[in-house]
């Protein structure tokens, strides 16, 4: 299933396509159908697809249009995504601080630098949004109160286009009923107030990545189920096919195995077939008028009700033909064996009239 590039142009900005495009890969996925993206041109692009689990994707951001030469260069250099860009990779723990105040933000720098974050600041909601569009973010840590648009409804925005992320909001001023709108809304993780401990605040911050580390491998975990899901969706439809095929096979095999029943039943000349075990499988109409003095012939010994059709010892081996009477009459008795361009097995036995042998 292919998402339109109409789409993807806006993916990481604009809400209503990230929700589309989100939903069509997780209806595919669902079909056990995979999904490519066209139109992706930029890392962020293709970043948002990474972590919403696309299979594929198309465009400028991998390659412009090619000629087959340039087509077969490529393929002989075996180019690919850089390593970060392919599906769920384990990455370095990311926390992005949105504060409108400098010193509050290199007050929280400092503090957790030792904890060895990747550690990206933006000083408005706006920003913090485009560091978003730009960076991987596990974590978030914002103000309420900050000019453009306060920490609740950046929150909000960041939880419609990034719902993996952990937002917490820190902020010295409550403003209770747009913050409770944000947490009942699910857009705030955690509502911390400053100052703040130190410890406590580290404390917490390292809950929340523990979370987006279980949320993580729940995904990954969810990716491999969903993966091995279409794998057998698709074998199942592999075997569909070769179980259609051969039912095929057997009808076209049991029409032609009655039209073969059908043609020797009114052959002139007598034939009979045995199985491997020398039992009578088979007797056409002519073969029973010749033998009908001898009662029943299918399912019998060939060589116990039919010793005629057999050479005395020391004659023709089995395989050949040689001359036998019944009922007064010569026959050219002949012995083909079954299975040298077919799996039919056994012995096709026919019987002619002929002259005795002087």
């Amino acid at each position: 299933m292919k998402i339109d590039r109409a789409f993807i142009v806006d993916i990481v900005t604009d809400i209503d396509d990230a929700a589309l495009s989100k939903t069509i890969i997780s209806m595919a996925h669902n079909l056990g159908i995979k999904v490519v993206a066209e139109g992706v041109e930029t890392e962020a692009q293709c970043d948002f697809l990474r972590r919403n689990m696309c299979d594929l994707i198309q465009g400028y951001f991998f390659s412009p249009p090619m000629s087959p030469p340039d087509i077969a260069d490529l393929l002989r250099e075996k180019r690919c995504l850089p390593i970060h860009l392919l599906r769920i990779q384990r990455q370095k723990r990311t926390l992005l601080l949105v504060d409108d105040e400098q010193n509050i933000v290199a007050s929280l720098k400092r503090l957790l630098r030792r904890d060895e974050y990747q550690i990206y600041t933006a000083n408005s909601g706006q920003e913090g949004l485009d560091l978003l569009a730009q960076h991987k973010v596990d974590v978030i840590v914002s103000d309420q109160r900050m000019p453009g648009m306060i920490g609740a409804d950046f929150l909000r925005a960041a939880r419609q286009l990034y719902p993996d992320t952990i937002r917490i909001m820190l902020s010295g001023y409550t403003e209770l009923q747009s913050v409770t709108d944000a947490v009942n809304e699910g857009a705030i993780y955690k509502f911390l107030t400053k100052p703040w401990e130190d410890d406590l605040l580290r404390g917490h911050i390292a809950d929340a990545f523990r979370l987006k580390e279980i949320s993580d491998e729940n995904e990954r975990l969810n990716l491999e189920v969903r993966t091995a899901n279409h794998e057998l969706a698709t074998a199942n439809r592999k075997m569909e096919e070769l179980l259609r095929q051969k039912l095929q096979q057997i009808s076209r095999d049991e029409i032609s195995l009655s039209i073969a029943r059908e043609l020797l039943q009114f052959l002139p000349l007598p034939v009979i077939g045995m199985d491997d075990d020398g039992m009578i499988a088979f007797v056409n109409g002519a073969a029973e008028q010749l033998f009908k003095r001898g009662g029943a012939l299918l399912g019998n010994e060939a060589s116990r009700v039919l010793p005629a059709l057999f050479p005395p010892a020391g004659a023709a081996a089995h395989g050949g033909s040689h001359q036998t009477s019944i009922e007064g009459a010569c026959y050219t008795v002949a012995v083909y064996p079954m299975g040298a361009n077919s799996a039919s097995r056994g012995s096709l036995i026919t019987l002619s009239r002929c002259e005795p042998d002087a």
